[in-house]
C-alpha cells in the first residue's frame, strides 16, 4: 500500500495487503521468540548447530510447497536468467539469506529476541539507500524521523542491560537480585538476615550462582 502510494497507482486491496504484512511481522517475531527459547532458555534443548539444521530441512521444505503452490510462474523464469548481472543479483540474494539466518541463532543466544527485533526495524534502511542510489527515488522527512525513533530505542534497549532476577534464600530471609552480564552478576541482597551464619551460608550460595551464571571465560579467569 505504502509503495502504491508513493508512485500514485492504486494497489487490487491495499487493506489486505496491510493485514498480511502485519501478519507476517508477528509471525517473525513469534519465531525469534521461540528460537531464543530454544538457544538460549533456562529449559534450552538445543544450540545453535540442532536449531540451524532443522530450520534448514524444514524451512527448505515449506518454502518448496510454498514456491509450488503460489510462486510457479516466478520460478518457471528463474531459468530464462541469461545475463551476469542477472545471475549475480540472485546469488547476492542467496548470500543474503544464508548469512541472516545463520547468524540470527547467534545473535538471538548472546542479545534476545528483542534486541533482534528491534534491529531488524533498521533493516528498511537499506531499502531506502537503494531506492534513493539505484532508482532514484527519495523518501520523504517522515522517514528520517521514523528511522531516528527506532535507533534510540535500540539504544535505550541495550543501556538498561539484563533483566535483574530475584533469588530468595530459605535459610538467611534474604531475596537476592542479579543481573548476569558479561563479566559475572551484579548481586544486591534485599531484606534482613537472620544470623551471621545464615548470611555467610547466602553469600557462599550467592557467590556460588554468580559464577554459574558467568560464562567460561569469566569462570577460567577466576
Amino acid at each position: 500500500a505504502m509503495s502504491a502510494a508513493e508512485d500514485g497507482s492504486d494497489a487490487d486491496n491495499e487493506v489486505l495487503g496491510d493485514m498480511l504484512a502485519l501478519c507476517g511481522a508477528a509471525l517473525m517475531a513469534a519465531s525469534n521468540v521461540t528460537q531464543e527459547l530454544i538457544v538460549r532458555g533456562e529449559e534450552a534443548t538445543a544450540g545453535r548447530s540442532e536449531t540451524l539444521a532443522f530450520l534448514g530441512v524444514f524451512g527448505a521444505a515449506w518454502s518448496a510447497l510454498q514456491v509450488a503452490v503460489l510462486e510457479r510462474e516466478q520460478a518457471a523464469q528463474l531459468a530464462t536468467l541469461s545475463s551476469a548481472r542477472d545471475v549475480g543479483l540472485m546469488l547476492a540474494f542467496v548470500a543474503a539469506m544464508l548469512a541472516f539466518y545463520s547468524l540470527g541463532p547467534v545473535v538471538l543466544e548472546r542479545d534476545g529476541s528483542a534486541f533482534f527485533n528491534l534491529s531488524l526495524l533498521t533493516s528498511d534502511v537499506w531499502a531506502v539507500v537503494v531506492q534513493a542510489t539505484v532508482f532514484g527515488q527519495l523518501v520523504g522527512i517522515g522517514y528520517a524521523g521514523a528511522a531516528l525513533v527506532v535507533c534510540l530505542g535500540i539504544v535505550l534497549y541495550s543501556s538498561a542491560g539484563e533483566p535483574r532476577q530475584r533469588v530468595p534464600d530459605a535459610t538467611s530471609g534474604l531475596e537476592f537480585a542479579y543481573s548476569p552480564g558479561a563479566h559475572g552478576c551484579d548481586v544486591e541482597a534485599q531484606g534482613a538476615p537472620h544470623s551471621p551464619r545464615a548470611t555467610e551460608e547466602t553469600l557462599e550460595t550467592t557467590t556460588l550462582l554468580a559464577v554459574a551464571e558467568a560464562p567460561s571465560d569469566a569462570r577460567d579467569a577466576r
